[in-house]
């Protein structure tokens, strides 16, 4: 089809397609069977999480057969695909990096030149968050602070430089250009993947005094914005990107991470509304929140990371109203995840159980009252209602009841998931007969008395009713998974007790149903006496050649 309606694709064509590889879409292939001789295997690109890699060699190869072969010129949408595909990959970061300097290099030098060119290689508000995903993904946080200062320094030159031509002639700041300065200007995105960058970040000391430094610190933010706005307007693009130019050195304590935090999302709350400020294109919503969560859930001391959570999240009793409530944001499945995680992550008390106690209950309304996450992937995603979600939240509080010794609470979260996502295996031996009641049942086989008992009516009183369990048997590709690491605490606890072995056995077969589920199947062509008589003969060739030697 390339060859035929496009022969030689252009630029647009060329971003679209590298945009494609980056984005680690799983294809039909990557899920095959591969066999075990070392010779013949690959290594997968599908992990058992669900996450696909990008594909950043084919996104290369793309890049350099349109620059190379067909000497076709990039624009920024091609430099922006390619850096998004680039820093996704841990050892293409530098490289990333590398070709964003690149793309300066070619804006400055068409800036500088007599003529200038109509193609623009500016950096976009895309290509900075695409820097800054792999800032936080590989804990650079040096890099993520300049990125920021260099949005908002561009973005303020640009204000300023349309504020004076609204000044000598007569029209004002046309609608275009108010456009033009916020697609500059950091996005919620960006303030999102600093915060994780943040969170990613390690410090020497985390146990600092309140009262050290705090004059000098608590002014930084006031500091930054006054020596933004005091950069004179210039036409050139920003210099490309040399460290040594940082003026800000990084924070040497988890206090001062926090202070800087805090003071970025109280100067993102007062620019709301405000067109001429540096921050008024973020907005406040549950992605960003998140980010702050796991800011705090980081840095912030053993004796206070609960309190701190808690007044974001739910409120205390200084404090009823929560910042989720004050900001108006809506609490989604991602919050549950990050709350409840980081609980399992503190020191045993019991304000830490009965947060992550109320958010498991918010969660479990979150689901109930989601009713179409099932029919659109999409919308489940965005709201954090998708497979991997699902199976995350349900092993965090599996895992934090058994950290404080709740097993009884545990096996009835593992019993209750497994007849909420029942593994694959079981379709092919369960009949299910969805009732016109709240309730869904399920009913085993003839074949198969000696599982039924483990789908009894046992079940938590606050569980989710009224699925429909032949939703789950049309998704079962899609259908969340328990694994090992998930719910090691809980297999450790059983094997210490030595009094449960049924739940140690039925905890180990699950486990080994949904490994099963995961792992990519054999092809059909594959299978039988066929294949077996010429794997043999394969093996005895290469043995003969190994002796003959």
């Amino acid at each position: 089809m390339r060859l035929v309606a496009h022969p030689v694709p252009d630029a647009p064509l060329y971003a679209l397609m590298i945009k494609a590889c980056s984005m680690g879409i799983p294809q039909p292939n990557d899920n095959l069977w591969k066999p075990r001789n070392p010779l013949l295997a690959k290594e997968e690109k599908t992990s058992k999480r669900g996450r696909t890699a990008p594909d950043t060699e084919r996104a290369l190869d793309l890049f350099r057969e349109m620059t190379l072969r067909y000497n076709i010129r990039p624009t920024a949408e091609v430099y922006t695909a390619i850096i998004a595909a680039c820093v996704k990959r841990d050892d293409m970061y530098d490289k990333g990096f590398g070709l964003f300097k690149k793309m300066v290099e070619l804006e400055r030098n068409r800036m500088s030149s007599e003529g200038h060119d109509s193609t623009s290689f500016a950096p976009t508000r895309a290509t900075y968050n695409a820097l800054l995903r792999g800032c936080a993904r590989n804990k650079d946080l040096l890099r993520a602070r300049w990125i920021l200062a260099e949005m908002l320094r561009t973005a303020q030159a640009k204000w300023q430089e349309f504020m004076e031509k609204s000044k000598k002639g007569e029209e004002g700041v046309q609608e275009w250009e108010l456009l033009e300065v916020e697609e500059m200007r950091p996005d919620t995105n960006t303030m999102a993947f600093l915060f994780y960058t943040y969170a990613s970040h390690t410090t020497s000391s985390k146990a600092v005094p309140e009262t050290e430094g705090k004059k000098e610190l608590e002014g930084k933010a006031e500091e930054r914005a006054s020596e933004v706005t005091s950069v004179s307007p210039v036409s050139e693009p920003p210099e490309p990107m040399d460290e040594s130019k940082l003026v800000y050195s990084l924070p040497t304590s988890s206090q001062a991470i926090l202070r800087e935090v805090t003071s970025l999302l109280d100067r993102i709350k007062s620019d709301q509304g405000q067109q001429s400020n540096l921050l008024s294109s973020v907005q406040i919503n549950s992605k960003l929140l998140n980010s702050y969560i796991a800011v705090l859930s980081a840095h912030c001391r053993s004796s206070q990371v609960v309190e701190r959570i808690s007044e974001v999240v739910v409120g205390t009793k200084e404090n009823p109203k929560s910042l989720f409530e004050e900001t108006g944001t809506s609490v989604n499945g991602y919050t549950c995840f990050t709350v409840i995680d980081a609980c399992g992550m503190m020191e045993h008390s019991p304000d830490t159980y009965h947060l992550a106690c109320e958010m498991w209950q918010r969660w479990l309304s979150l689901v109930e009252n989601a009713t179409f996450h099932r029919e659109n992937p999409l919308k489940a995603k965005e709201i954090g209602l998708d497979s991997r979600t699902i199976s995350d939240c349900w092993s965090a509080m599996i895992r934090l009841h058994a950290k404080y010794n709740q097993v009884d609470e545990a096996m009835k979260l593992v019993h209750e998931f497994a007849r909420l996502y029942p593994p694959a295996s079981l379709f092919n031996s369960l009949t299910f007969e969805p009732s016109s009641t709240s309730s869904s049942s399920l009913s085993p086989r003839k074949g198969v008395q000696e599982i039924s008992p483990l789908f009894s009516s046992t079940s938590l009183t606050h569980s989710i009713r009224g699925r429909d369990i032949s939703r789950i048997q049309n998704t079962m590709s899609q259908d969340p998974t328990l694994q090992f690491r998930a719910v090691q605490i809980l297999h450790l606890r059983l094997v210490e007790l030595e009094t449960r072995p049924k739940d140690l056995a039925y905890l180990s077969w699950l486990l080994k149903s949904y490994e099963h589920q995961l792992q990519p199947k054999r092809p059909k062509s594959l299978q039988g006496d066929l294949f077996t008589s010429r794997q043999a003969a394969y093996n005895r060739i290469v043995q003969q050649r190994t002796s003959s030697r």
